[in-house]
């Protein structure tokens, strides 16, 4: 047993309380010293040490970049005794635009690029290398050419030309042509999709983007993609050089002389070794930092003495809600959203004018966090629970679009996503749930990214691509949870605060501080004051003054007289014996007694500020609207209702849509807002681009929550909602309708019913081929199935060949192939159930069959088209009433000369007719080019036919009026 010396003192403690003590002064010191904001500024220690160091070292907006080296190291030595990579990393963090919703530092320099020999082709036919181009000033602008995100050769503006690492590994790339380009080997390289590929990893195979300029002159110049594909060798030289790159904002690439385009990425790398990156205050940092000097806030010594440090920054700006922050301490989390300055500020002012406002108040006003990266923020609940009792979870989605290709296949355009999701990482788990079969249908995904975010999924044909976009957020991070949690130190102790007690510190903040700052302009007001007081008794009586000077044996005898005599303090005395002879003119004297009375202006007004609070809450009111003005932009983040389930209709707007079915049922919808008003003898706008053979049929408005029924051959209903139909633009085709439902391979639409209501007013009436009719009513048909639901029970090889929605009192029109029609009263059926067979419509002869349906309209006439291209009108009044069931009337002869009945329309003058060959030649026709004629006749020449060549079906284009026209074009004038 040891014996302890005299002098050793030593505790006996039980192990459980030591161990909690200092437990809990470690977790203490994490929580305050490093991992919780402050509630006043919204910062973290390192963060507000690095802010104010290089504040007090002049790396403000408006002076040029220093080393981030050189700012670490001034951090690590005054103020955050800790490794300079935290320190460095945290710098970073404050810079990345995708990261911070206002970022405090404006670094620049990150990834080494090619070496200072490597020339560029600039827009004034000139080549130089980087090495040329880094003499420029750094803000000399220098014309690049660029790739725009179509693809386009277009102008680029390139500048600050700099070396971005020394001594940095290369690789070397020898291209077709026989170029070489020498570069680091993470340096990305366009390939001829878009696309990007970094130059270690080419291969022979890759086709890079090559530029082509066919006259470097101005005037009538032509430039583009050259057609040829250069391939690239790469070797690995044993040398190293410096590397340089260039900023080109907008497009973020450029083209090499040797004639390729080169690019810069924004994925997740690392940033550069601090010694090769710089940085510097922006603009909006300052105001975190302004009247810092003006002991508007407290000042501790820092961690070894030597220096002050302030507690806490006087921030004007309302950084912790507009930047937020994340933080992990010991026991603790804190987790805030960035928001929108704009609306941060409008609430702060009505905080400050209305104290009693509620948090429902607060959040009309700030719906939500705003998010750097945008994307859509799904529901409300999330964000009201973070605002009342300051944890809530919040759900983001990227923000995508479904894109028709030329080719009839459609892909996803993923231009938004998660806030801290990194692109990267979402594309790994896309080829891994590709590759691993959780999702298919997906044939491609290209990573099309420049400075903003574009990655392409591309579907295979067919699929619909509403279903693989809800897999993509249930399995990516395409949809991620955002657990906020509104902590920070109150009084240096954590708590979890709402939304209107966050604003209510920071406002309390600007009230000390203001109050500070106004105290101290205060006294320097009253200190130099308290000089021109001097100065002007001096100067009222200056001749007794310079006797009283000229006649003192030494300066302190001249200062104790002046004392005595004027009844002068110590401080005025020493200002007037310093005083230079110029400041004794009339001149002079006059701008003494301008400032004086000014200053008695301005003491007056900070003793009233001082006085009355409510001229405190203005002066945060105007400095708020200030930052409001200057600093502020839109929302980012797009707020939409909660989707529960992926519930797509809870995402759409109930707004009118154009919806087209071509007559191969192809289908789309376009908003109408994309018909702009156009008056009778307008030029139009370009239509839906078609393929031969292929039409516009029908073209009617629905809205978006509305249903569109489709009835196939099999006597089945499908359901389809307006927005279920792929939006796409005028030109055009749409897709397949047959793809966008869960039909049988062989089973065929033979009608399709836009329902606005499912009401009791309204019926279904439909035929078939055997001369079989039913009505429903159309209330049977309200409850939608994926699967579709039998609409009528057909017998053994009939197929439902037409359904019209009628109000239960019109005429019925059927016609056979053979040339019979009848017409008849629609009561004559009575409404069956879904499962019923019906009744016989028309009794058939031998081998005929109903080849149409439609509703009787007394304006119409009946245009009947037969197989040998011949066919007729006939007015509707030469068809008259019969039974249900007879045998009915010649409605057109169908003689060897005609053939048999191809197809029948209800038409009207002012319609069109398409008329389709067996040989795929169309036909079309203006109506009043067809004469009416009595129904006993074998009617006229339709179309001329090859021997071989018969009509196979027709179809009509209905006319539309100039009231219609405008009602489906128009755009309201003063929305312009």
């Amino acid at each position: 047993m040891r014996v302890a010396p005299a002098d050793e003192r030593i505790v006996t403690r039980y192990i459980e309380d030591e161990m909690k003590e200092s437990y809990l002064t470690y977790a203490m010191s994490v929580n305050t010293n490093r991992a919780i904001p402050d509630v006043r500024d919204g910062l973290k220690p390192s963060t507000r040490r690095i802010l104010y160091a290089m504040g007090e070292s002049g790396l403000v907006h408006n002076r040029p970049h220093d080393k981030c080296a050189a700012v670490v190291g001034e951090v690590m030595k005054n103020y955050h005794p800790h490794g300079d990579g935290p320190i460095y990393e945290t710098l970073v963090g404050m810079a990345q635009d995708f990261a911070m919703r206002c970022p405090l530092i404006d670094g620049q320099g990150n990834f080494g690029c090619f070496t200072g020999d490597t020339e560029i082709k600039l827009l004034d036919g000139t080549e130089k290398s980087f090495e040329e181009l880094a003499k420029l000033e750094p803000d000399e602008v220098f014309y690049v050419y660029s790739v725009d995100e179509n693809g386009r050769v277009v102008i680029g503006e390139g500048l600050n030309a700099r070396v971005t690492r020394r001594n940095a590994r290369l690789i070397e790339l020898t291209l077709d042509n026989g170029e070489t380009i020498r570069c680091t080997p993470d340096h990305k390289f366009m390939l001829r999709d878009g696309t990007y590929r970094a130059a270690e990893h080419l291969t022979e195979d890759d086709s890079l983007m090559p530029g082509y300029l066919a006259d470097l002159g101005f005037g009538n110049s032509e430039f583009g993609i050259k057609k040829t594909n250069p391939k690239s060798e790469i070797r690995n030289p044993k040398s190293r050089a410096d590397v340089y790159d260039i900023t080109v904002d907008k497009y973020h690439n450029f083209l090499l002389t040797s004639g390729v385009f080169v690019h810069n990425s924004i994925d997740d790398d690392p940033p550069g070794a601090m010694r090769y990156t710089e940085a510097r205050l922006t603009e909006i940092a300052r105001e975190m930092l302004v009247d810092i000097g003006k002991n508007t806030v407290d000042f501790q010594p820092n961690y070894k003495e030597s220096t002050t440090e302030p507690k806490v920054l006087p921030a004007k700006l309302p950084n912790l809600l507009i930047n937020g922050t994340t933080g992990i301490g010991v026991g603790y989390l804190t987790k805030i959203p960035p928001h929108n300055l704009g609306e941060i500020v409008d609430g702060a002012i009505l905080l400050l004018e209305n104290p009693d406002v509620s948090i429902d108040e607060l959040i009309d006003i700030i719906p939500g966090p705003d998010f750097p990266t945008a994307g859509l923020i799904v529901g409300r609940d999330g964000i009201r629970d973070a605002y009342t009792i300051g944890k809530g979870s919040i759900t983001i989605r990227a923000r995508s679009v479904i894109e028709r290709q030329k080719n009839g296949r459609e892909r996803v355009i993923i231009s938004e996503i998660p806030y801290q999701v990194k692109k990267n990482a979402l594309l790994d788990r896309m080829y891994n749930l590709v590759e691993n079969k959780t999702i298919t249908g997906i044939t491609d995904i290209r990573d099309e990214s420049d400075k903003q975010i574009r990655i392409v999924v591309e579907l295979r044909r067919g699929e619909i691509s509403q279903v693989i976009l809800n897999r993509l957020f249930k399995h990516t991070q395409m949809q991620v949870t955002y657990g906020a949690i509104m902590l920070c130190l109150v009084n240096g102790l954590p708590k979890v605060l709402n939304l209107k007690e966050m604003l209510w510190h920071y406002l309390e903040h600007r009230k000390e501080a203001i109050r500070r700052r106004t105290q101290f302009d205060l006294e320097q007001c009253r200190r130099r004051e308290h000089m021109l007081e001097g100065y002007r008794i001096v100067l009222d009586k200056i001749d007794d003054v310079i006797q009283l000077i000229k006649g003192s044996e030494s300066s302190a005898a001249a200062r104790e007289q002046l004392m005595s005599t004027f009844n002068l303090s110590k401080e005025q005395t020493t200002a007037i014996l310093d005083m230079a002879l110029r400041q004794l003119t009339t001149l002079a004297q006059k701008d003494i007694n301008e400032e004086y009375n000014n200053l008695q202006k301005r003491i007056a007004s900070l003793e009233e500020i001082l006085k009355n609070p409510a001229r405190i809450q203005q002066i945060i009111k105007e400095e708020l609207l200030e930052l409001k003005t200057k600093y502020g932009d839109d929302r980012r983040t797009e707020i939409i209702d909660e989707i529960g389930d992926f519930h797509i209709e809870d995402l759409i707007a109930d707004e009118n849509m154009v919806i087209t079915i071509t007559h191969e049922r192809y289908i789309k919808r376009i908003p109408v807002s994309t018909y702009q008003r156009q008056r009778r003898g307008g030029i139009g706008v370009r239509g839906m681009q078609m393929k031969s053979g292929d039409f516009v049929e029908h073209v009617f408005v629905a809205s978006n929550h509305q249903y569109i029924l489709f009835f196939t051959d099999r006597g089945k209903c499908y359901w389809l909602k307006v927005f279920e139909i792929p939006e796409a633009g005028r030109t055009s085709r749409g897709r397949p309708v047959v793809n966008m439902l869960r039909i049988e391979p062989d089973e065929n639409i033979t009608a399709f019913i836009p329902i606005r209501e499912f009401d009791e007013e309204h019926y279904l009436f439909m035929a078939t081929r055997k001369g079989i009719v039913k009505k429903c009513d159309l209330q049977q048909f309200s409850r939608p199935l994926s699967s579709g639901i039998i609409a009528i029970n057909l017998k053994e090889d009939d197929k439902l060949i037409g359904v019209k929605l009628t109000d239960g009192s019109r005429d019925i029109f059927l016609v056979t192939r053979g040339g019979k029609s009848i017409r008849f009263k629609e009561d004559e059926v009575r409404s069956m159930g879904r499962t019923a067979t019906g009744v016989k419509g028309i009794r058939l002869s031998k081998d005929d069959w109903v080849v149409e349906m439609d509703v009787a309209r007394e304006e119409a006439s009946i245009l009947t088209v037969t197989e040998n291209g011949y066919g007729k009108r006939t007015d509707i009044s030469e068809h008259t009433l019969q039974k249900r069931g007879g045998k009915g009337l010649i409605a057109i002869k169908t003689t060897g000369r005609n053939g048999s009945v191809v197809g029948v329309k209800m038409v009207a003058d002012g319609d069109e007719l398409i008329v389709i060959s067996s040989n795929g030649m169309v036909t079309r026709i203006a109506l009043t080019d067809i004469k009416v004629i009595s129904r006993n006749t074998q009617g006229v020449t339709i179309m001329a036919l090859q021997p071989d060549e018969q009509v196979v079906d027709i179809a009509r284009i209905a006319a539309i009026d100039d009231s219609e026209s405008e009602e489906l074009t128009e755009l309201d004038e003063s929305e312009n």
